[in-house]
């Protein structure tokens, strides 16, 4: 009977330890149809991006999380395409900007 209930405490407490931190985005699109979302688990922070518009799009996303140089990411999508980007930051999190900033491209 102990067994029955060590599982459920055991999941609980372990979910209370999971850090949550707050993600600001900032998205320009320069009149391009785009969608962005973002979440997290422990220190990965993922971005959902999803080109919506008639047209590609080539996005540069920078993800800043204190003092150091942020690592950046750039990706094409064309029209109606989705992609999830992910990075791992090795610093303790205490808040996260993630800047994406898509365009046509040349």
């Amino acid at each position: 009977m102990n067994r029955v209930l060590a599982i459920p405490l055991l999941l609980c407490s372990s979910l209370a330890l999971a850090q949550m931190f707050p993600i600001d985005l900032e998205l320009r699109a320069e009149g391009l149809a785009m969608l962005a979302r973002t979440g997290s688990q422990d220190n990965l922070v993922t971005l959902e991006l999803a080109n919506q518009g008639a047209a590609p799009a080539s996005c540069r996303i920078r993800w800043v999380n204190g003092p150091e140089r942020p690592p950046e990411q750039r990706t094409l999508l064309q029209p109606g395409e989705q992609r999830i980007l992910h990075q791992a930051l090795q610093r303790h999190v205490t808040r996260v900007r993630v800047h994406v900033d898509c365009q046509p491209p040349d």
